[in-house]
């Protein structure tokens, strides 16, 4: 997963198991952008990487799902 603080323009990468879940609040949340880029592999470049770092990681289907808690008075699009 990609992060990008467009303020300083600094850029991050994690690397993100099968079967991962990941919750963004605070700054994560509001003061980064985040995705995931199209790719078929990925190079975890890290020490708790699997089973070491440096080695390529084949992609398989990737399944998002996005959970969000509208404040009070926020307009619900649809029927």
């Amino acid at each position: 997963m990609d992060f990008e603080r467009e303020a300083s323009g600094d850029r991050r990468s994690i690397w993100l198991p099968s079967r991962s879940v990941i919750v963004l609040e605070g700054e994560a949340r509001y003061e980064w952008t985040h995705g995931i880029a199209e790719r078929r592999v990925d190079l975890v470049d890290a020490e708790d990487g699997p089973p070491a770092p440096g080695m390529w990681i084949e992609r398989g289907t990737r399944v998002s799902i996005t959970l969000r808690w509208l404040l009070p008075g926020a307009d619900v699009v649809g029927s």
